[in-house]
């Protein structure tokens, strides 16, 4: 993730430079202590109509990779259907104001074996939240293609 936070920075305007200096972005030990940290996310997809739509979400990080569930039918998941452009924002490490934040931009794939995905995830979603993936009718991971972090020496790593 850090190879593509150094290149979402040189990308970047300098206007958001300014905003998300790169010299307080978190080291990529950072931003895997973050995600194992927080087990809830707000994610935001784009609405049919270009409105945008935000829920939160559990997800897990394992291997390198952002992984979500979804049951059937939510707005969410039709959204990323239509268009699987997605921005995941988690904040923490706790909820007082220590001011860490990690934005990753990308796109939602949709796992095509929904069974081989669960048998994949399904342990560290339980040790992480108490509960497999049996109620999740789609399983996708979040591609990224842009990140942006602030906070770095904030976490203990």
């Amino acid at each position: 993730m850090s190879v593509i936070q150094d290149r979402t920075a040189t990308s970047a305007s300098p206007s958001t430079r300014e905003s998300w200096p790169p010299a307080d972005s978190l080291t990529q030990g950072e931003i895997e202590r973050l995600l194992e940290l927080r087990r809830y996310a707000v994610m935001a997809t784009s609405r049919p109509d270009g409105r945008a739509h935000a829920v939160p979400v559990a997800f897990i990080h394992l291997d390198g990779r952002i992984w979500l569930g979804s049951a059937a039918e939510t707005r969410h998941l039709r959204n990323l259907i239509q268009n699987p452009a997605m921005s995941l924002v988690v904040m923490g490490p706790s909820d007082d104001d220590d001011h860490v934040a990690l934005i990753v931009e990308g796109e939602g794939r949709f796992a095509s074996d929904i069974e081989a995905a669960r048998a994949a995830l399904d342990d560290v979603w339980s040790k992480r939240f108490g509960h497999g993936l049996g109620w999740a009718d789609v399983i996708f991971e979040l591609v990224p293609m842009k990140i942006f972090s602030h906070g770095r020496g904030r976490l203990d790593v």
